[in-house]
């Protein structure tokens, strides 16, 4: 369900937007902002909260946008003046308590007073498959169940830097190390020629099997972003609340409308035998 949390609300330059809405999970977050003039996203920060859980720590939307255009092909914005920036966050499928709120923070430094909208995917019939986003700018850390891992350099420097980011795996003391400057990857719109396309270099990809690692970098002007599994989207209780909900929801729904969500949701198996339903994946 697509749900409202703003719209043409307005944020002075140096001001933070606060927007919240109470639901039961949350898989994506959209965000639109309209500045009178050029104004530096680069300086515009997001902070994502599901409940008491952090999903995104005040990120950059100048860094959010490059990595998702690599991920995605979505748009990219490379600093600058610009007076229109979309963006659209992936939080998988974050199963949430009754009495808890998606809150979006928009901390505004970039100069110009905005209006902004911002929407959600709320309340879908899916399995829990939690994603949070980590920025790091310190050049030693560490991090749990990471999925993805990203340098970003906010000068635009990373194809003139020497220095190197290299991570370890807690699991089976992995060492990758990227010598002399690093494998940038440009996101979709960008071309080599353009400041943006040195801001980021996709370092690692884990895809389903995430990584406890330990990262340095000896450049302290490249920061980090972390594509995780967060520990607190993974609770039992939750889980357990999210599928009791889920089976109360398929209880309601006659044979036919129960095989076609399930089907729909990814699990086929668990669908009934329906004669005759086109639905039907296990035959009639």
């Amino acid at each position: 369900m697509l749900v409202q949390l703003a719209k043409n609300s307005s944020i002075a330059n140096s001001a933070t937007g606060q927007f919240s809405y109470a639901c039961e999970s949350l898989s994506d977050v959209y965000i639109q902002c309209d500045f009178a003039s050029g104004a530096d996203v680069g300086a515009f920060d997001i902070t994502v909260q599901a409940g008491n859980e952090i999903l995104m720590n005040r990120i950059p939307f100048e860094a959010l946008s490059q990595m998702f255009g690599v991920i995605n092909g979505g748009p990219a914005y490379s600093g600058g003046s610009v007076s229109e920036a979309v963006i659209a966050l992936d939080f998988g499928q974050f199963p949430m308590d009754i009495a808890e709120e998606l809150l979006v923070t928009i901390d505004n430094a970039s100069g110009q007073a905005c209006t902004t909208d911002v929407y959600a995917d709320v309340n879908l019939v899916l399995p829990p498959n939690p994603i949070a986003y980590v920025y790091r700018k310190d050049e030693s850390f560490s991090v749990e169940l990471c999925q993805l891992l990203v340098a970003y350099d906010s000068g635009g420097a990373m194809d003139e830097a020497s220095g190197t980011t290299t991570f370890k795996s807690g699991d089976d003391n992995i060492l990758v190390n990227h010598s002399g400057a690093w494998t940038r990857t440009l996101a979709s719109g960008l071309s080599d020629a353009s400041a943006g396309a040195k801001m980021i270099a996709v370092i690692e990809d884990f895809g389903d099997t995430p990584r406890n690692i330990t990262v340095n970098c000896d450049d302290s002007t490249v920061y980090h972003i972390c594509q995780v599994t967060p520990e607190g989207g993974v609770e039992s209780k939750k889980i357990n609340k999210h599928t009791a909900k889920l089976t109360r929801k398929l209880n309601l729904m006659s044979a036919t409308e129960k095989v076609a969500s399930l089907v729909k949701i990814g699990m086929p198996e668990q669908a009934p035998k329906v004669p005759f339903n086109p639905f039907n994946n296990r035959g009639a």
